[in-house]
């Protein structure tokens, strides 16, 4: 029976030569789901991640908000305002001169420069260093060191200087000095506080003094003076009027032939008006009323 070919067999059928990679409508249309959750993994990781940024972000912005209104609220509250000064180690200085000198009160503690305000308080002549402490939540601590008197200086009026020949202030009364009483020192020297116009004087003054404390203070006791205008060197005067030239040089040595000397004209009662020690071997000695005589060592 005759058929028609291609419709009862495969054989019979055209079929037309087919591209193997070629992909059909049907294909192309379809999605692979292998990739498909590793990509909604990333897009949710990515979302994480932008979340957790904002986050952070908006947890540094209250921080930075809190952070300001504490700080505002720091250095603007009464309650850190200074309102107690305690002052310590005053001996000749009173604490309202201390206090008046830092400054501080009403200042907020917080941001209370405390460098500045030791610098005020050691501005004062008579301070030598001093030493500032907060104590919150209104309070600070000042504890000076004063400078210590070391000579008593004749320059038109008395003056007391420290041992660096810082002018401590005038002596308004008269007073007992503890040792000999400088002169002769430039009075334009002795302004309070005066330690950044130098004097060789008085730096010769006070360089006597210290050697004269260190190696021979019972002769302090008999000494009333020092006058330090003489080029030649400091030239002393003892309670009783004689004058006592020593010379630029060797005082260790001097002061001890002079302490030597004056012991045996207490003994002998002999009575002087100048002995000159700046000779080697030589103390030449005027009496009162009569004509030098030299002593030979």
């Amino acid at each position: 029976m005759p058929t028609r070919a291609g419709l009862l067999t495969p054989r019979g059928q055209v079929v037309p030569n087919l591209d193997l990679a070629e992909r059909r409508r049907l294909i192309r249309g379809q999605r692979v789901p292998l990739r498909a959750p590793r990509l909604r993994a990333r897009r949710r990781l990515r979302v994480v991640s932008i979340l957790r940024a904002l986050g952070a972000c908006l947890g540094l912005g209250a921080l930075g908000i809190l952070a300001w209104q504490a700080g505002r609220f720091f250095v603007t509250d009464a309650r850190f305002a200074v309102a107690d000064v305690r002052v310590a180690g005053t001996e000749r200085l009173s604490p309202e001169l201390i206090r008046a000198a830092a400054a501080l009160e009403g200042r907020n503690l917080f941001t209370l420069d405390l460098a500045r305000a030791r610098a005020l308080v050691e501005a004062v002549p008579a301070i030598e260093r001093a030493a500032l402490t907060r104590h919150w939540p209104n309070r600070i601590s000042i504890v000076v060191k004063e400078r210590e008197p070391f000579a008593l200086v004749n320059a038109g009026r008395l003056y007391w200087v420290d041992g660096e020949g810082v002018v401590l202030g005038a002596q308004p009364r008269a007073v007992a000095p503890p040792g000999p009483v400088l002169s002769g020192v430039e009075p334009e020297r002795m302004t309070e506080g005066g330690a950044g116009l130098s004097s060789d004087r008085l730096a010769q003054g006070l360089a006597f003094l210290r050697e004269l404390h260190r190696s021979h203070a019972a002769l302090g006791a008999v000494l009333s003076e020092v006058d330090v205008s003489h080029a030649s060197g400091p030239v002393l005067y003892t309670l009783d009027g004689t004058e006592v030239r020593l010379g630029n040089e060797a005082w260790e040595e001097r002061l001890q032939r002079l302490a030597a000397l004056l012991e045996n004209l207490t003994a002998t009662g002999e009575s002087v008006a100048s002995i000159d020690l700046r000779f080697q071997d030589l103390i030449v000695l005027r009496p009162r009323g009569g004509l030098n005589r030299k002593v030979e060592r």
